[in-house]
């Protein structure tokens, strides 16, 4: 009996020594030498104080952050917020960092006299000293001064749909449709345009109603009323289109099956129209977003594509 309890404490020592030893092979295995950044195509504006929200991947059991990144053509450092977000993995963590800069009085006198600061190469310094030199994407800083529409709601989901209504004093033509990031997110940005729809000239009037219940009752409505809609590459809408009443223009991110679905992009799409006047305006779409939702498996992916 002695006997077979000392072989049963044996055996499970060895399982315990071999479940470490398995444990810490896994570990190296799918251990990466350095952070991952992703590439980011982002449009902000310019003001005199500037936030970037940057997407970056780390071993699970290292503590490192982002702390600084720097353009050294533009001599622009954003620092640090103190803000992270973390998801954590098997053996790897997707963070969040926020970033800020503060411009000067003279830098932004400088940046107003450009037509736009494109950022491409980067100088990112972690807590730990390790500095990286990267291809960060392209971030767009823009001062574009836009004579808009007035916009009565605006909103986005996590299926990469999003939608902005418009209400409209005077008839209007959509003349163009343009992006700063065209290029590079043309292939899977959808649009379709919507004027004087029955639901979106509902909600609204729900700026003009005062009744907590009966504005309840109209957004219920609204929302239960929504139909699937389908959208259209941008290059494919037919253009000048014409809208009076309310505008809603809905915008799909159809992500593709390729190296930009490892990629970050927070856009802006730029509706260029002309009122009956003869007025011409220009209007920002916000709230294109698509950020990828990792894996282990995703994250392999990626260290493979970038032979880490």
């Amino acid at each position: 009996m002695k006997k077979n309890k000392k072989k049963i404490l044996i055996f499970g020592v060895i399982a315990c020594i071999f479940s470490l030893i398995l444990n810490i092979v896994n570990i190296q295995v799918h251990k990466i030498s350095e952070p991952i950044v992703l590439e980011h195509y982002l449009e902000v504006s310019l003001h005199d104080e500037i936030d970037l929200s940057i997407n970056y991947i780390t071993n699970k059991r290292y503590s490192i952050k982002i702390n600084s990144i720097y353009f050294p053509k533009y001599d622009l450092t954003f620092y640090d917020k103190n803000f992270q977000d973390t998801n954590s993995l098997k053996y790897y963590n997707s963070n969040t960092a926020v970033l800020n800069i503060r411009l000067n009085l003279d830098q932004q006198k400088e940046y107003e006299e450009m037509d736009n600061i494109i950022l491409e190469d980067a100088v990112i310094t972690y807590n730990n000293g390790l500095e990286q030199n990267i291809d960060i994407g392209k971030i767009i800083i823009n001062n574009n001064k836009e004579k808009g529409l007035r916009s009565t709601m605006s909103s986005s989901s996590s299926t990469g749909f999003s939608k902005t209504v418009f209400e409209l004093d005077n008839s209007i033509i959509i003349n163009d449709i343009t992006s700063k990031l065209y290029e590079e997110t043309h292939n899977f940005v959808k649009m379709n345009l919507v004027t004087n729809d029955e639901l979106d000239n509902t909600l609204v009037n729900i700026s003009k109603e005062t009744d907590k219940d009966k504005i309840m009752e109209i957004e219920d409505n609204y929302h239960n009323n929504q139909k699937d809609i389908e959208c259209y590459p941008v290059d494919e809408l037919q253009l000048p289109f014409q809208a009076y009443n309310t505008l809603s223009v809905n915008t799909n991110f159809e992500m593709l099956d390729n190296d930009c679905k490892y990629n970050v992009y927070d856009i802006r799409y730029t509706l260029h129209s002309t009122d009956e006047n003869g007025n011409e305006g220009s209007q920002s779409l916000y709230n294109i977003r698509y950020s990828p939702y990792f894996t282990d498996k995703l994250v392999r992916q990626l260290v493979k594509k970038r032979g880490l």
